[in-house]
């Protein structure tokens, strides 16, 4: 009876010993195979395919309707101009270049929809922008680094709105991207790489006018010099880039030469002295609309206007900007890594491709502080954010041992988690959150109205009712009183007036025309909606 209590007891020991050792050894054998994902060669495809099949899929099939916000540029300034480029002639856009027009206008000749053709630029931009910091964080920093990068990012609630929202955001942090993959990816110098990251950056620059940023790329090929080349070489690398860079801008701002009076032509002035000068004395739609001192200021002048409101500013949006930067598109507990990644950097000593990666984001953070912040704005510089919190998460560097390295695990499992359920619970709405009142009253303006009948032009605060009644869109005229805007519409032969919650919420001195009920001299109500209330007017 002793031996047989000796033999259980030693069995009972046994199967102790393998319980506890089976745990890290699944820890282990995870790790490892993460680690063996992490190095496939095919790893950015399957990432990136899988993302824009799934994002694809449920973008399709819930954002119906272009959105009030960021999507109202889509329909003001990306969809005319690609009508008319689609009629052969290139329209010089305000605010932005002319890359993403002539691409929408291209991928809706296929699609035969404006707003499908950007759904899918969205979605296609967001799979290469994935894949490609993946490959490139892979090269920076390790496997293991990367794909925490690419699990958080594609589990980032900006992330996956702006791969659905119609706009040039994910289209420019794609080719920014790029661009930073071929300048740094490499471990040697290669003269084709480099011009194409070049040329990269200028098609981004013609996307959105702060990929001038890029520019700082010269300066770091001279001085941080991550290629390890002579003073020479590097001069003729730093050289290289410019000129390609400016030859790829050159026809553009050629022709805005021509055109406009100047090459480097852009009305992005009058939002930085909204922003800086404006915003406290007017509203911006007194500002846009009633006229500014501003209009024919050049950047250089809007320094000199006022240089301790100008630098102030500069300095608190660097604040502002940066902490809205971490609550938003970050998150607290990814920022807290971020920052001890950050530091673990410093201490080792940042390898010099590293330290140009970082410092290109900087410098496109630099470049955003003249203008007010939007989570879209620093976009781009989610995956360099990323990067810093994976090296904080697993202490990049640092001798650890089995416990930390599975105790790191276990919090990206829980980031991860944590980011997709946020992501869930931000965009479950936002991604119908369009005025489905104006899909209303388009589609009763079409069954009562028919086609030969229909005038030509309608007012609003926003173009979407244009867009969706097939109409030319007249941006609504700045008015005191109901009386003084309908002379105006008659002044511009305008058709129809839109009347919304937009216009509602925007214009507060038009606001009795949001019912239906009370008549107006000029103006007939034909079609309106109750929930939310809206209105369509004939101008007689």
């Amino acid at each position: 009876m002793k031996k047989r209590k000796k033999k259980n007891r030693k069995t009972q020991s046994r199967r102790l010993k393998v319980q506890r050792s089976s745990g890290p050894d699944l820890f282990s054998q995870t790790q490892k195979l993460l680690q063996k994902i992490g190095e496939w060669r095919y790893t950015a495809v399957v990432l990136g395919s899988a993302y824009f099949i799934v994002a694809g899929l449920i973008s399709f099939r819930y954002h119906k309707i272009l959105d009030y916000g960021m999507e109202s540029d889509f329909l003001f300034e990306y969809v005319p101009s690609a009508r008319e480029i689609s009629h052969g002639h290139l329209p010089i856009g305000d605010y932005r270049g002319p890359v993403y027009p002539i691409l929408l206008a291209t991928v809706k000749a296929i699609l035969g929809d404006y707003f499908k053709a950007g759904l899918l630029i969205g979605l296609l931009a967001a799979a290469v922008t994935l894949a490609l910091s993946f490959m490139l964080i892979r090269r920076l920093f390790d496997s293991r680094i990367a794909l925490s990068v690419a699990l958080l990012l594609m589990g980032n609630p900006y992330f996956f709105m702006y791969s659905y929202q119609a706009g040039t955001d994910m289209l420019f942090s794609a080719l920014v991207t790029a661009s930073l993959y071929c300048l740094l990816a490499g471990t040697e110098m290669s003269w084709k790489y480099s011009s194409a990251s070049a040329l990269l950056a200028g098609l981004a620059y013609l996307t959105r006018y702060n990929g001038i940023f890029i520019l700082a790329a010269p300066a770091l090929i001279l001085f941080s010099n991550h290629l390890q080349l002579s003073w020479k070489r590097r001069f003729v690398a730093a050289t290289l880039f410019g000129v390609l860079f400016f030859i790829c801008i050159a026809p553009w701002g050629l022709y805005c030469l021509k055109e406009k009076g100047s090459f480097f032509y852009s009305a992005n002035r009058l939002n930085i002295a909204f922003d800086i000068y404006g915003k406290n004395q007017m509203s911006r739609e007194e500002f846009f609309w009633k006229g500014n001192p501003f209009e024919n200021t050049s950047i250089p002048a809007l320094v000199l206007y006022d240089p301790r409101v100008f630098f102030g500013t500069l300095v608190r949006n660097f604040f502002d900007h940066g902490l809205k930067t971490c609550e938003y598109l970050l998150g607290w507990p990814l920022t807290v890594l971020g920052l001890g990644g950050a530091t673990l950097l410093l201490i080792r000593k940042v390898p010099s491709r590293q330290r140009t990666y970082l410092l290109l984001n900087l410098a496109f953070f630099l470049v955003l502080l003249p203008i007010h912040f939007e989570v879209r704005y620093p976009l781009f510089m989610l995956g360099g954010l990323l990067t810093l919190s994976a090296c904080g998460l697993f202490l990049w560097s640092l001798n650890i041992g089995d416990r930390v390295r599975t105790a790191s695990l276990l919090a990206l499992v829980g980031l991860a988690i944590y980011t997709g359920f946020n992501s869930y619970d931000i965009n479950r709405q936002q991604i119908s959150a369009g005025p489905k009142e104006v899909l209303a009253v388009a589609d009763q303006f079409k069954a009562k109205i028919p086609s030969d009948k229909r005038g030509r032009l309608i007012a609003a605060r926003k173009p979407h009712i244009a867009y969706y009644t097939g109409l030319e869109y007249v941006p609504l005229p700045f008015a005191s009183s109901p009386e003084e805007l309908i002379q105006q519409l008659k002044n511009q032969k305008v058709d129809y007036l839109y009347f919304g919650p937009m216009e509602y919420s925007m214009r507060p001195d038009l606001r009795v025309l949001i019912d239906s009920t009370q008549s107006w001299p000029g103006l007939k109500a034909i079609v309106a909606s109750e929930y939310p209330l809206s209105v369509l007017y004939k101008v007689e």
